[in-house]
C-alpha cells in the first residue's frame, strides 16, 4: 500500500512537471523525506499527505483513490 501511494505521488509529480525538490518546497516537506515516501519507505501522516496533495494541485483523495493506487501498483 505504501509503495502504491508513493508511486501515485511520483506519477502526479511527473505529470505536473515537478522535480522532487520543487514538490518538496511547494509542500514544505524535506526532499529526502519526500523521496522516501515516493519509494514506500515512509508512511506520510494525514497532514503531510494533504501538504503534498496541495503542492501537486490535487485533492488528497485523488492520491488515495483505489483506481489511482491500483494503476500505480501495476507493473
Amino acid at each position: 500500500m505504501l509503495a502504491a501511494l508513493g508511486e501515485a505521488i511520483r506519477q502526479h509529480r511527473a505529470q505536473a512537471g515537478l522535480t522532487q525538490a520543487e514538490l518538496a518546497e511547494l509542500s514544505n516537506v524535506g526532499r529526502p523525506h519526500l523521496g522516501l515516501i515516493e519509494v514506500g519507505k515512509k508512511n506520510p501522516s494525514v497532514l503531510m499527505l494533504a501538504r503534498i496533495a496541495r503542492g501537486l494541485g490535487v485533492a488528497p483523495s485523488e492520491l488515495l483513490k483505489p483506481e489511482t493506487l491500483s494503476e500505480a501498483a501495476a507493473p
